[in-house]
């Protein structure tokens, strides 16, 4: 069981470009469903995509451990059955993170944010399930943004926001915890591109053939291991970049849980013979019927490092220190015998290997990264749980941050969400918030 609880991905607004070649201008195989190709992700990134084996993985990088050199900071998910970012997380504060924003930003409109924050993102969703949260959130706002180096004093000004200190009149005090849980908020909805599919289907109702394979056609079979292996290895290993993934677990296949990956480590990786690897896919098995254009084969075990959740904080938590793996088995398959240097990825299949302790079912179904957060702010009468609260800013929750990494001590900004407390003015009067 990971250390609290979970959360809802965001499929609805991944953004996924059609290229209609790979870089290389090789066609794209067809054993690597569209949903599936690498190439879309990295394309939306302005990024080339590599397939040559050589390039991706070898015989001597085994052992070897690839990781960005900045790490995604750990993050609660703010589950909506602990209240969302409306939670008052923190016994030594009389103040949630969205009543504090809100102290800042939008106080007449407290009363309203809170009511919208418990309907769609609190204990007042319809078939809420303990799973679900913020994580998206959090993942796509801990891959964009450096990590928080402190708490801030924040009050409004004539011309922004500025630093402050406490016992100044509108000054109000954000712990660590406080802004991660706004960045999670603000980068709900923001504009990312995903591979793969979603599993939604509970581990008991999934067949497998009596080889073993996985017979179910949506993401519970997981993102192709072709394609996770050639997104890993150009991410991470080439871009140094961090990107997102839904870490399946055989015990919960239905639920979703994102998480950022900053790394892997390559536990072994060799050449194949046809036998070999048929009988790896499909025990008893002495030919390959799953990709019929495959000429090589080759066997990886990945350790696939991420960072997982972790209690709201007052302290700074480097990401290190919340790592996890994910242990994946698989036959990659490619269009030439791997000795040949032209070798190219063309797919491949996940195997069961309990010795190393990877399984089929514990496989990421998809993948995505974000691209930047959401600049189109939200009506009030937005009522939609896979988007933001729209009382929160995400212009706002970007110069609490800035403040928050030292960058600047005051932040010049428009008139401050003044058209929502125009249109949306509860006539309450502002929550007396300093902690």
């Amino acid at each position: 069981m990971r250390i609290q609880h979970l959360c809802l991905v965001l499929l609805a607004a991944a953004c996924v470009p059609q290229p209609e070649t790979r870089v290389d201008q090789r066609s794209a195989d067809e054993k690597i469903a569209q949903r599936d190709n690498p190439a879309h992700l990295l394309a939306a990134l302005g990024l080339p995509t590599r397939w040559l084996l050589s390039d991706v993985i070898s015989t001597a990088e085994v052992g070897r451990f690839y990781k960005t050199s900045r790490v995604p900071y750990p993050d609660d998910f703010w589950p909506y059955d602990f209240g969302g970012i409306d939670a008052n997380w923190n016994w030594k504060s009389r103040a949630s993170p969205l009543q504090k924003y809100m102290a800042v930003f939008s106080p007449h409109n407290s009363a309203a944010a809170a009511s919208w924050e418990n309907r769609w993102h609190g204990l007042g969703l319809p078939n809420l399930a303990h799973w679900m949260g913020h994580c998206n959130g959090w993942v796509a706002a801990a891959i964009s943004n450096d990590p928080l180096s402190g708490p801030i004093n924040v009050k409004r000004t004539e011309r922004g926001v500025a630093s402050c200190t406490l016992g100044e009149i509108g000054c109000v005090h954000f712990e660590i915890g406080d802004i991660n849980a706004l960045e999670a908020e603000a980068y709900f909805d923001a504009p990312s591109v995903l591979i793969g599919a979603r599993c939604d289907a509970r581990s008991e109702t999934i067949t497998h053939a009596s080889g073993g394979r996985i017979q179910r056609k949506n993401g519970c079979q997981g993102l192709n291991a072709g394609s996770l292996l050639v997104l890993l290895a150009n991410m991470i290993k080439f871009q140094d970049r961090p990107i997102a993934l839904d870490i399946q677990d055989i015990r919960a296949t239905e639920e979703i849980w994102n998480q950022p990956v900053f790394g892997y480590t390559v536990y072994a990786s060799r050449p194949l013979a046809l036998s070999e690897a048929s009988d790896l896919v499909w025990h008893g098995s002495n030919h390959y019927p799953w990709n019929e254009s495959a000429q090589g084969f080759v066997f990886v075990n990945l350790g696939i490092s991420y960072v997982n959740e972790v209690a709201p904080s007052t302290e700074v938590v480097d990401g290190m220190e919340a790592q996890k793996e994910l242990r994946v088995a698989a036959v990659i398959e490619l269009d030439a015998d791997p000795s040949n240097p032209n070798a190219h990825i063309i797919g491949g299949e996940y195997v069961d290997a309990p010795s190393l302790r990877a399984r089929r079912l514990d496989v990421p179904p998809f993948a995505w990264v974000p691209l930047g957060v959401a600049s189109v702010d939200l009506p009030p009468s937005t009522t939609d749980n896979m988007s933001r609260n729209p009382y929160v800013k995400p212009r706002n929750v970007t110069s609490l941050i800035a403040l928050a990494q030292g960058r600047v001590s005051e932040v010049e900004m428009d008139a401050v969400d003044e058209a929502v407390a125009d249109s949306a003015d509860t006539g309450d009067e502002p929550l007396d918030v300093e902690n």
